[in-house]
């Protein structure tokens, strides 16, 4: 007996008193389909040129669990008309032909596109029916994508086993280094690039002298106001020159209390 097997940790509800249709498993999110950038540059290139539905069938590959990437195209032979291209049978069995001929895998031919020139990129009923048949051929899974002469595209997934169709899917060019370029990337980087370290500050603690803490506030400013706890100008000197400037300005205040007369009012 085959079981569909999923990943573990289903939200189980099955609650429902009515007749319903619940997913075991949220849907992953919505596919990637990346292109070499040879591929795009072939789909621009067909899609430039040709003044006349023309298509194209493509090599694909799974990158991880849910993105994909066309990594070759081919352009068989067809009959093509304004608003539509027919590729036979015969053209098919050649392509695949040649593809095995390559040594190139078969089962990874499930891409498919094609120029709708200078009209809409909405799939037209023809373009339907065919991705029907390829199902009913026994892909299980296959992408469509339309492109126009104005830089638009629809590209659809069609995943058989889950059973849904992931429709207007992201499309990206697939960027990459060879192992040979990163290596020296990563020496040239190693070489060339140098951190600047990060500089350290003595912080300096000044604890406030409590004569000038107890003046009335009337006659001198207020600690908000007085520049010697709170501005960066002292940054410069060592506790030596700190202590030194602390007592200068100590005796300041003694000869300020001397000559201090509490009857006294600024006005």
């Amino acid at each position: 007996m085959n079981f569909y097997t999923q990943p573990s940790g289903a939200d189980i509800d099955s609650s429902s008193m009515d007749p319903v249709i619940t997913p075991l498993y949220e849907e992953p999110p919505m596919p990637v389909v990346y292109y070499t950038p040879n591929v795009k540059a072939v789909i621009n290139h067909l899609v430039a040129v040709n003044t006349a539905e023309v298509g194209w069938l493509g090599l694909v590959k799974q990158v991880n669990d849910n993105d994909y990437l066309v990594y070759q195209v081919y352009v068989p032979k067809q009959t093509v008309h304004a608003a539509e291209t027919d590729i036979d049978s015969d053209a098919m069995a050649n392509l695949g032909i040649e593809i095995a001929e390559a040594d190139m895998p078969p089962e990874d031919l499930y891409y498919w596109g094609h120029s709708h020139v200078n009209m809409d990129v909405s799939p037209s009923a023809q373009d339907e029916s065919q991705i029907e048949e390829f199902l009913e051929a026994g892909c299980k899974r296959f992408i469509r994508g339309i492109y126009n002469k104005y830089g638009h595209s629809k590209v659809d997934v069609y995943d058989v086993p889950r059973n849904v169709i992931y429709q207007c899917v992201r499309e990206d060019v697939e960027v990459s280094l060879t192992a040979e370029h990163v290596e020296r990337l990563d020496e040239l980087i190693k070489a060339n690039v140098t951190k600047k370290p990060t500089p350290v500050y003595k912080k300096t603690h000044i604890k406030r002298n409590p004569v000038i803490s107890n003046l009335p506030a009337n006659n001198y400013h207020s600690q908000l106001q007085q520049p010697f706890y709170y501005s960066d100008t002292f940054d410069h000197l060592d506790d030596t020159g700190l202590g030194n400037y602390a007592d200068d300005f100590d005796d300041g205040a003694d000869d300020f209390l001397d000559g201090y007369d509490p009857s006294r009012r600024i006005q």
